[in-house]
């Protein structure tokens, strides 16, 4: 139940609340951030850019588990502790910095683990999340082949949204980091054709 514009705005490398607000005056009125953007700093960014005009624009933002936040392994009830901790610690620093008391949707960032992604707690999470009102849909952003996270929520039906890179290569270079990462490019096609007509919303990024 969504509607977002066309073309969104990835607000990761922008240090300009004045270029947001330009894009929204454009008519974009999707904004997508995260936690670990300038270490939170992005997300200030933001909330500080959609300040009075907070209820027309639809903001996206990401938090993940790091490996040594979850010295459990996510195992028993000392890592299902640990995963919940952790991750309401996050979403609650990402709703005081984009200073707003929801967030629209909010993805697991960068996920290449199924087992964790699809772990009952990270699962749990994000449902309760959305039940509560503090989100309003759930998802996941992943950057490299990872067909079958794709798969397994086209089987399962569990996250709104999926965020991945798309464009006419198949590949990608990364900015910053340098890394080259390619897909099945007709695969990945596949796979979101089936995902959309299923209702799951999907997101291109690194289209250029």
């Amino acid at each position: 139940g969504l509607l977002v514009s066309p073309l969104c705005f990835g607000a990761t490398r922008t240090n300009e609340i004045s270029l947001i607000s330009y894009a929204i005056s454009k008519g974009i009125n999707f904004i997508d951030t995260g936690r670990a953007y300038s270490n939170g700093n992005n997300e200030i960014l933001v909330g500080k850019a959609v300040s009075g005009i907070r209820k027309n624009i639809l903001i996206q933002s990401k938090l993940k588990l790091d490996q040594n936040e979850l010295p459990s392994g996510g195992k028993g009830r000392k890592g299902a502790e640990e995963i919940r901790n952790n991750l309401n610690k996050k979403l609650e620093a990402s709703r005081k910095a984009l200073d707003t008391d929801y967030i629209d949707v909010l993805l697991y960032h960068n996920a290449s683990d199924e087992k964790l992604l699809f772990h009952p707690e990270v699962m749990k999470f994000f449902d309760d999340m959305k039940r509560s009102g503090v989100i309003r849909a759930h998802g996941y952003s992943t950057h490299n082949d990872c067909m079958d996270l794709i798969d397994r929520n086209n089987k399962d039906l569990f996250y709104d949204v999926i965020m991945v890179p798309f464009n006419y290569k198949g590949s990608l270079v990364h900015s910053i980091t340098g890394e080259f990462s390619e897909w099945d490019h007709n695969r990945l096609i596949s796979a979101l054709t089936e995902a959309g007509n299923k209702g799951i919303g999907v997101i291109a990024m690194k289209t250029c």
